[in-house]
C-alpha cells in the first residue's frame, strides 16, 4: 500500500503571529500553478476535536498558512495532529499531514 500523503510538522509559539508557506514546484523546478485549486487545513486534538482551524491562502505557486495572535494565544502548549486537503474539480485529498508542537511564550 502506498500513501501519498506528504508529512510536514510545524511548531507554533503561543501568542504569536503564525505563519508558514509552502511553495509548489514542478519536478523541473518551474512553479505549479494552483489556479483552481483550494486548501483548508485543522489542527484537532488526539481526540479529533477541533484546537484552530489554519488559514490557507493561495497565491500562485504558493499555500500560506496563517493564525493570528488571537487564536494561538488560546492554544494550550502540547503536540496535535494536523492535515492540509487540496480539493480539485470538487475531489478531495489530504495531500499534507504531521504534528503541530505548540509551544509556551518565554517573553511575556
Amino acid at each position: 500500500m502506498v500513501c501519498s500523503t506528504a508529512h510536514l510538522d510545524l511548531c507554533i509559539t503561543v501568542g504569536d503571529d503564525w505563519i508558514d508557506v509552502l511553495e509548489f514546484v514542478n519536478a523541473d523546478g518551474t512553479p505549479f500553478v494552483l489556479t483552481g485549486r483550494n486548501y483548508r487545513s485543522e489542527i484537532r486534538t488526539n481526540g479529533g476535536g477541533l484546537v484552530a482551524a489554519i488559514v490557507a491562502t493561495v497565491v500562485v505557486d504558493e499555500v500560506q498558512l496563517s493564525l493570528p495572535a488571537a487564536t494561538t494565544s488560546t492554544i494550550t502548549p502540547g503536540v496535535y495532529p494536523w492535515d492540509l486537503v487540496e480539493t480539485v474539480a470538487g475531489d478531495e485529498q489530504t495531500i499534507l499531514a504531521g504534528h503541530v508542537k505548540v509551544k509556551a511564550r518565554v517573553t511575556v
